[in-house]
């Protein structure tokens, strides 16, 4: 049988640890065919879940407390077990691993009892060279963007959609079957070695004017991912191809899913900079972190530099990193009027 018709069951894993004995599970979902199930767990004792797993998942206080207990928890996936898939497809099985087993250890006195096949091992080997292969960067390589907060049935979803498409890449390499798989895995991988490759056609951003502007980097399924301005256009973005040390994981994330660029070319800097945070308030591009609302109190102001909400309309400069930003400026233009 094809891989790609093989009964797996998708799953994945948001925890409050690294390991079992730092943390537990706070939501675990899976999919088995069309049948789709996802739990947050209700911890068996009161407990304070870092801020920080809260802020990455999005998850409140009163989902967890109205969560699954453990053992139930364990007695609807093992439901979901006994309808014999034949492997288990993770985006990082090294980690959803230690608390499968982990959870059927206590339950059942066992391991996890279906083979684990690791989404990001395969693209590790299919596509060495790519600047990132974690879940959001694969998925949204292969078009299916994925959403900010790490929460299991978004990423339950996004493993099935790579999944696919890693299968029709491994029937192009001759790897049609289990068991073709599992020898192809035993094998040594590929060294990656060389500069990164990226998806956007470097003609596109040669091709780029030397002028100031904003540029918006799009994905495949055509989302803006990220806007910026710049002073040279054309500078600006062939340096994030340049560089070889120095971009962190969220920027290779983020240019292995670039394929296109839209840029906006302006008469001066500033106008390329008011533009820029015009652009963000209205396309909130994933990868603009650093001016989400979300993050960290912002300062809007309109024409008059009075503060505003920034929904308001009137909102025309802005967002700054907080309501007192333009104090000084409010000031001088006040002794000027």
């Amino acid at each position: 049988m094809r891989l790609i018709e093989l009964p797996a069951l998708v799953l994945d894993a948001q925890t409050t640890g690294a390991t079992p004995k730092q943390g537990r599970l706070l939501e675990l979902a899976w999919r088995l065919g069309g049948a789709a199930e996802s739990h947050v767990v209700r911890p068996a004792a009161a407990e304070e879940i870092p801020p920080r797993i809260l802020r990455l998942t999005g998850i409140k206080a009163e989902e967890i407390a109205a969560g699954t207990a453990e053992d139930a928890l364990y007695r609807a996936l093992a439901a979901a077990v006994a309808c014999a898939p034949a492997l288990a497809v993770v985006h990082f099985a090294s980690f959803e691993a230690r608390f499968l087993d982990d959870l059927w250890q206590r339950h059942a006195g066992a391991p996890f009892p279906v083979e684990l096949v690791c989404t990001h091992a395969i693209a590790r080997r299919l596509f060495p060279k790519l600047p990132s292969r974690s879940l959001r960067a694969i998925a949204g390589f292969f078009g299916a963007p994925v959403e900010q907060l790490k929460r299991a049935p978004g990423h339950v979803e996004a493993t099935l959609h790579i999944w696919a498409r890693l299968c029709h890449e491994l029937e192009a390499q001759g790897v049609t079957e289990r068991e073709e798989l599992r020898a192809w895995l035993a094998a040594p991988a590929p060294r990656a070695t060389g500069p990164k490759q990226f998806p956007l056609d470097r003609g596109l951003r040669l091709a780029l004017p030397d002028e100031p502007g904003v540029y918006r980097m799009l994905g495949p399924s055509g989302q803006v991912l990220y806007v910026g301005k710049a002073t040279s256009l054309k500078n600006r973005v062939n340096s994030y191809f340049r560089q070889r040390r120095g971009l962190g994981s969220p920027k290779n994330e983020m240019l292995t899913q670039v394929v296109g660029i839209d840029a906006t070319p302006c008469a001066t800097p500033l106008e390329a900079a008011l533009l820029e945070t015009d652009e963000i308030k209205r396309l909130a591009p994933p990868y603009n972190v650093a001016l989400k609302a979300r993050e960290r109190p912002l300062g809007f102001f309109d024409r008059a530099l009075r503060g505003v909400a920034a929904d308001d309309p009137a909102a025309r400069y802005g967002p700054f990193l907080n309501a007192e930003a333009l104090d000084g400026v409010t000031v001088a233009a006040l002794a000027l009027a």
